[in-house]
């Protein structure tokens, strides 16, 4: 048999093997997108269903949630067009959720009135809105004003004010005219 090569997606193969190997490779890289595909759309779904990505991972088979994360990215910038409307679903899920904890979380967040009346012993006075509920709600405030867009990055901060910029420079030329005094 003669040992003449055949070159097959930059790798040389034996011309008696590369038949076999040509289909199997075709076969095995067409299964392997189909089921790169199909684990993408399942990190969709279960993130639209509301799971961490660490549990992602695990449902899904990736060795960490950074896995699944990069995952959930590929698949919205693979397929953005397909996915612009499972995206906005997406968000309208999400913000339905945000709507849904801020509801719940409001009543505990109030002045609970007095109970009975004042002077006897079924009387219970004004109870202040427990702290945690308070964080709690305002966490949740916070994700969906950052869902809604209403919110600057994460990481970015505002600009100062101008009289606390003033006020810092001056600061620093004070220190510098007490560290190198004018010369007379």
């Amino acid at each position: 048999m003669a040992t003449a090569k055949k070159e097959i997606r930059g790798r040389r193969l034996n011309r008696s093997h590369a038949g076999k190997r040509l289909r199997g490779a075709v076969r095995d890289d067409t299964a392997q997108r189909i089921q790169a595909v199909q684990r993408e759309q399942r990190v969709i779904d279960l993130r639209k269903a509301g799971l961490t990505f660490e549990a992602i991972a695990r449902a899904v088979g990736y060795t960490n949630k950074g896995a699944a994360q990069k995952a959930f990215t590929r698949a919205m910038e693979t397929h953005r067009e397909e996915t612009a409307e499972a995206a906005a679903d997406l968000r309208a899920i999400q913000l339905e959720r945000y709507e849904h904890i801020i509801s719940q979380l409001w009543p505990f967040c109030q002045v609970r009135p007095a109970i009975g009346v004042a002077g006897t012993t079924a009387y219970i006075p004004p109870q202040p809105p427990d702290p945690k509920y308070i964080s709690r709600l305002l966490q949740a405030m916070a994700q969906k004003e950052e869902l809604l867009g209403m919110q600057p990055p994460r990481g970015h901060q505002a600009p100062e004010d101008a009289t606390e910029v003033a006020r810092k420079i001056r600061l620093a030329l004070e220190e510098m005219d007490t560290k190198f005094p004018k010369a007379k």
